[in-house]
């Protein structure tokens, strides 16, 4: 099956807002609805790069190495561009560990994707990558950015977060939604599996 844009839209880097997102909620900082505004021109702008990067790549009959390596040439260029926004952003204290979770994921996923852009380079075919250590791995990140979506909900609707938005506009489930949106939550595969015929299309 053809790949679909909502599954290289988590790819790219839509998914990686999360963390600009949920610092958005404390006191002494931007107001929620400022933030998201803010956000919503954040995400459009790397979802487009993202999108049209991967959109590149897929639009090929076949793709060679040589198309193989410049895509994640491009995508790597791309994560360090989100990586610099998200280093830009401050949590407060009652997000401040969910912030860094995020933030540590991405580092996670950076990192892995620096590694199989190097394996790439010294592939000498599209198939010999797809049976690559660092596709394995790399793959293993992404499960691990799912799981952060469930684990944002919980935090959200625990307890100590329904107090904290206390007489606030924007209650729990309603700041879960756009995390949601924000991330691509509901796009992530549900067969990660499935991932790798992304490149070998």
């Amino acid at each position: 099956m053809r790949p679909t844009i909502h599954v290289v839209r988590n790819l790219s880097a839509g998914l990686l807002l999360a963390a600009a997102l949920v610092v958005s909620c404390g006191q002494g900082g931007p107001s929620l609805s400022d933030y998201v505004e803010s956000l919503d021109a954040m995400d459009a702008q790397f979802s487009a790069r993202g999108e049209a990067i991967w959109a590149t790549y897929l639009e090929k009959p076949a793709s060679t190495i040589d198309d193989l390596r410049a895509l994640m040439d491009a995508n790597v260029a791309l994560r360090i561009d989100v990586d610099d926004a998200l280093d830009a952003i401050d949590a407060p204290e009652h997000v401040a560990d969910m912030h860094a979770d995020w933030v540590a994921w991405h580092t996670r996923l950076l990192a892995a994707e620096r590694a199989q852009t190097a394996r790439a380079a010294t592939a000498a075919s599209v198939e010999e990558f797809l049976e690559s250590e660092e596709l394995r791995a790399w793959v293993a990140v992404l499960e691990q950015g799912s799981m952060l979506c469930a684990e944002v909900e919980a935090r959200l609707n625990a307890t100590e977060a329904r107090e904290v938005f206390a007489g606030s506009s924007w209650m729990p489930s309603d700041l879960i939604e756009v995390v949601h949106a924000a991330i691509g939550c509901q796009n992530f595969p549900e067969d990660f599996s499935d991932v790798p015929a992304l490149f070998g299309h």
